[in-house]
């Protein structure tokens, strides 16, 4: 049986009912992202929480948050399964840059997320395609 890693918080699930469930394929991807950010927003607050009379202290437990480096490593094994032609520094500095981005735009969003998306990716597409397939 085909199994959807999904936003059912823990719960295995097939396909179809978590398509079900969040409409389609981007659907499903939203409340997934929508559900890690949280964790990620809510681990990051519970650590500042910690320290309320310590701003150091608070902002270094903050950016020590594990599932933030956890998210970088869950990325940079994708970038490098999928994009093995392109230098492992280049892909390094790539997924963290636009992981960087990404989260910019979730706390201080400039456009629509899918115009941040088509336009993350066009982005993407043109630093690790060769210099023929994006037109240069």
């Amino acid at each position: 049986m085909t199994h959807t890693s999904s936003a059912t918080r823990g719960r295995t699930a097939t396909r179809r009912p978590a398509y079900n469930e969040f409409g389609n394929k981007i659907g499903l991807g939203r409340a997934l992202v929508e559900r890690e950010i949280d964790m990620l927003v809510g681990g990051v607050q519970e650590r500042l929480d910690q320290h309320l009379d310590d701003l150091p202290a608070a902002v270094q437990s903050a950016l020590g948050f594990v599932f933030l480096t956890e998210v970088i490593a869950m990325f940079g094994s994708y970038a490098d399964r999928t994009w093995p032609a392109v230098p492992a520094g280049v892909r390094s500095v790539l997924v963290e840059t636009l992981l960087r981005v990404t989260i910019s735009h979730v706390v201080a969003p400039l456009q629509e997320p899918e115009a941040v998306a088509r336009d993350l990716g066009a982005l993407t597409r043109r630093l690790v395609a060769p210099a023929d397939v994006c037109g240069t």
